[in-house]
C-alpha cells in the first residue's frame, strides 16, 4: 500500500466529557463503577442449584461444564448444602472438553485471586490445573496452579494469587471478558466424580483501563467508514492526574472526523493523543469515524495504548473489509431469429440484469457501454436514464445509472433495437455490453455480456448463385420444380432475380407455385450451384400460381446467361437416339431454333418417353430448368408436359407419358 501522511489527535482533559466518536470503537462501561478493592468480585456457591453466580458486581459472568462431562448434578457441600458435580473426567492426561469454565468481567481489575473449595470420589481426579483465555479460543496454562489431589474424598480448599504486574497479571487484568478452565485428570475410574463449591474472584486493587471497539467490526465496506469508540475508565474513589492515552492509527484507515471530541484530545497525522485527569469512578469516551483506505479482505487491527498513575495497559478493536465487491451483468435477446427483408426492419429486444454481489456495499454509479451490431439501429429502453451516442464503435450507446444497486439485489432494464435492411448477409449478430462500476469492481471477469441473435437477411436468389460455396443465404421464391422430380432430394425455387437447385435429406413437401423461405448454405454439384446443408430455416408460405417459364432461343442456353431460370425453347430435335429415348434410363438429345443448338436432358424420374412419338427433325416446344452440368449448360424438363410436340413431318406430335 502507498504511504500516506498520517494525521495526530492530542487530548487533555479532566473526565468531565463523555464522548462517542464514529470511527471503530464501541463505548464499554461495567456496572461495577466506583468499586472500593481490595474486594471479592463474582462468586458461585451453588446454593441455588444452578451456574448463575451468587455475587456478580460486573453483571457479566457466566459459569460452563465442559462437552467432555457428563452427569451434572448438585451434591453437598463444603459446610453448605450444595456443590456442582460432574462425571465423566479423563483417566489419562489432560483432556481439552473435560473442565469447569468460569468467565468473569476484569474490566477495572487487578490483582486476581481466584479460591474455590474441591471434593473427589473414590475413583475421581487425582490431578487437576488452571488455564486462561482472553479471546474463547486459545487457552493458556497457569503453572502455579498444577496441583495432584490426595487419594482420599475430603474437601480441600484451594487459593491461587496471580499477584501484580505478573505476566498471567498483565494478560488479563482490565479484560472484559476472561475465561478460565479448571481442568481434572488422571480419575481412578471413568464413572468417578468431582465437585467443586465457593468459586470465588477477589481483586487486590482497581485500575484505570481502556475498552476499544469498532463498529462495524466485520464486512465493513470497501473504502467505507468504521466508527471507533475509546472508553477510559477510572474505577477507583480518588482521581487520577496522570492519565495519557495514543491511538496511532493503522495504515489501512484515514482519520476521518470527530463524532465527539472531549476537551484536550487531538488527532495529527492520524496519531490521538490525550493526557490529563480521569476524575473518580468516572469514564472519558473518545469516539470518532475513520474511512478505510486498504484493500478488500482487510483484518485490521488497531491498538490505543495508556499509562496512569498506578498501571499501563492497552484497548484494541478490530474489524475485517469485505473480501470482495463484486458487480456482474447478464444479456438476453429476444427473439433468437429474425426475418428481415428488402424494406423491412425487425424489432430485437435485449434484456439487460445487472446483479450487486455484494452483500455490504451498494453501487454509486454504474456505466453502461453497448454498440450494437452493424446494421442495428437503437429505438427506445426503459432504465429511467437516457443514454447518449448512436449505438456504432465509434459512438457506443453510453448509460450512466446513478441511482444506487443496493447490496444483493438486481437492476433490469430493457433496450429496443431494430434490425434494419442495412444487413446484407444472414448469420449471427453478436452484441456486447459492458459496464463500469463505482466503487471500483475488481472482479472485472463479469463486467461484460454477450448476446447473439441470427438475423436472416432475404436477399435476391441472383446474390446467392452470385456468392460463394459455405455462405448462408436467406431467399424468398416459388418452387419451379419439387423433390422426386430429378431424385428424392433436390428441387428449386426462382424469384424475379433468378432461380437455384436446392438440395438436402429429408426434403420439405411442397407443390409447383408454392411460396417458400429458405435458409441455407449455398454449395455446388458438377458446377450445379445449389442451396445445400446445413439448412437452418424452411416455411412453405402457401399455394401459389405456377412459375411461367421465360421464352429463349436455343443458342442462349449455352452461354450459361439463362442458368437457374425456369425456361421454354422452341427448335428442331437432332441427336435423339430412337434406342435411348427413355425406355432404360437417362438421355439427352438437341433442340435448334437457327441460333445455335440447346442441349435438353431428360432425367427417368420425370417420366417422359419420346421413343414411339418423336424423331430426329421434329419441331418441339421444351419447357424445364436451365442448369449445367459439368461443362455442359442443359435444359431439363420437369415433367411429360413440358415436351411439347408441335410438327413431326408436318403434323402434329403427341409427347407421351411412359
Amino acid at each position: 500500500m502507498v504511504p500516506k501522511p498520517r494525521y495526530v489527535v492530542s487530548i487533555g482533559m479532566t473526565l468531565a466529557t463523555l464522548g462517542l466518536l464514529l470511527v471503530c470503537m464501541l463505548v464499554v462501561t461495567s456496572s461495577h463503577v466506583g468499586a472500593v478493592p481490595p474486594e471479592n468480585f463474582t462468586v458461585w456457591d451453588f446454593e441455588a442449584q444452578n451456574r448463575i453466580p451468587s455475587l456478580d458486581l460486573t453483571g457479566h459472568a457466566t459459569a460452563a461444564g465442559g462437552s467432555g462431562l457428563t452427569t451434572e448434578a448438585y451434591s453437598s457441600g463444603n459446610g453448605s448444602l450444595w456443590a456442582w458435580s460432574f462425571a465423566g473426567w479423563s483417566t489419562a492426561a489432560l483432556d481439552s472438553t473435560d473442565y469447569f469454565e468460569f468467565a468473569v468481567d476484569l474490566t477495572d481489575y487487578a490483582h486476581i485471586t481466584l479460591s474455590f473449595d474441591e471434593r473427589r470420589s473414590g475413583t475421581g481426579i487425582r490431578d487437576f490445573e488452571v488455564q486462561y483465555s482472553t479471546d474463547g479460543s486459545t487457552f493458556t496454562q497457569i503453572a502455579s496452579t498444577v496441583t495432584n489431589v490426595p487419594d482420599d474424598t475430603n474437601f480441600r480448599s484451594h487459593s491461587f494469587d496471580f499477584g501484580l504486574d505478573t505476566a498471567v497479571d498483565l494478560a488479563i487484568r482490565g479484560q472484559p471478558t476472561v475465561q478460565f478452565r479448571i481442568y481434572g485428570y488422571s480419575a481412578e475410574g471413568s464413572g468417578g466424580t468431582w465437585r467443586i463449591d465457593n468459586v470465588t474472584f477477589h481483586a487486590e486493587r482497581a485500575i484505570v483501563s481502556a475498552v476499544k471497539s469498532a463498529s462495524p467490526d466485520t464486512d465493513v465496506p470497501y473504502h467505507g467508514t468504521v466508527t471507533y469508540t475509546i472508553a477510559l475508565k477510572n474505577p477507583n474513589a480518588t482521581d487520577d492526574p496522570n492519565v495519557m492515552l495514543t491511538d496511532t492509527l493503522p495504515v489501512e484507515v484515514d482519520f476521518a472526523r470527530w463524532a465527539e471530541q472531549p476537551e484536550g484530545a487531538a488527532v495529527s497525522a492520524d496519531e490521538v493523543t490525550w493526557s490529563g485527569t480521569i476524575a473518580a469512578n468516572s469514564t472519558i469516551t473518545f469516539t470518532f469515524v475513520v474511512t478505510h483506505v486498504g484493500d478488500y479482505g482487510d483484518e485490521v487491527t488497531n491498538t490505543a495504548t495508556f499509562s496512569s498513575t498506578s498501571t499501563s495497559g492497552e484497548g484494541k478493536a478490530i474489524f475485517s473489509v469485505e473480501k470482495l465487491f463484486d458487480v456482474g451483468v447478464l444479456k438476453s435477446a429476444d427473439p433468437l431469429q429474425v426475418l428481415v427483408e428488402d424494406g423491412a426492419s425487425a424489432l430485437v429486444t435485449y434484456t439487460l440484469t445487472i446483479s450487486n454481489y455484494s452483500q455490504v456495499t451498494d453501487t454509486t454509479r454504474v456505466t453502461v457501454t453497448d454498440v450494437l451490431p452493424p446494421g442495428f439501429v437503437y429505438v427506445n429502453d426503459d432504465s429511467g436514464a437516457t443514454p447518449s451516442g448512436s449505438g456504432t464503435l465509434a459512438d457506443p450507446l453510453v448509460w450512466v445509472l446513478t441511482d444506487p444497486i443496493t447490496a444483493g439485489m438486481d437492476f433490469g432494464f430493457q433496450v429496443v433495437v431494430s434490425a434494419t435492411d442495412a444487413i446484407t448477409r444472414s448469420g449471427s449478430y453478436n452484441n456486447e455490453v459492458t459496464i463500469d462500476t463505482e466503487p471500483p469492481d475488481v472482479l472485472v471477469g463479469n463486467n461484460s455480456a454477450n448476446a447473439a441473435v441470427t438475423v436472416y437477411r432475404f436477399l435476391p436468389i441472383a446474390t446467392a448463385r452470385a456468392g460463394s460455396n459455405g455462405e448462408l443465404f436467406a431467399m424468398e421464391g416459388r418452387a419451379i420444380y419439387v423433390p422426386g422430380t430429378f431424385g428424392t432430394s433436390e428441387w428449386g425455387m426462382q424469384d424475379s432475380s433468378g432461380g437455384i437447385s436446392v438440395y438436402y435429406s429429408p426434403p420439405p413437401a411442397m407443390a409447383l407455385g408454392d411460396t417458400v423461405l429458405l435458409v441455407a448454405t449455398r454449395g455446388a454439384f458438377n458446377n450445379q450451384e445449389q442451396m445445400a446443408a446445413p439448412v437452418l430455416y424452411f416455411a412453405n408460405l402457401g399455394a401459389g400460381p405456377e412459375v411461367d417459364p421465360l421464352l429463349h432461343a436455343t443458342g442462349d442456353i449455352g452461354t450459361g446467361s439463362t442458368e437457374g431460370w425456369l425456361v421454354q425453347v422452341n427448335g428442331y430435335v437432332s441427336g435423339l437416339d430412337p434406342a435411348d429415348c427413355g425406355q432404360a434410363g437417362n438421355f439427352q438429345f438437341n433442340l435448334d431454333d437457327g441460333t445455335g443448338p440447346a442441349v435438353i436432358y431428360v432425367d427417368i424420374d420425370t417420366g417422359i418417353y419420346l421413343c414411339d412419338d418423336v424423331v430426329n427433325g421434329d419441331y418441339l416446344r421444351v419447357t424445364g430448368f436451365s442448369t449445367q452440368y459439368s461443362t455442359t449448360y442443359e435444359v431439363k424438363p420437369r415433367q411429360p408436359a413440358d415436351i411439347q410436340g408441335l410438327y413431326h413431318l408436318y403434323l402434329p406430335v403427341v409427347v407421351k407419358n411412359y
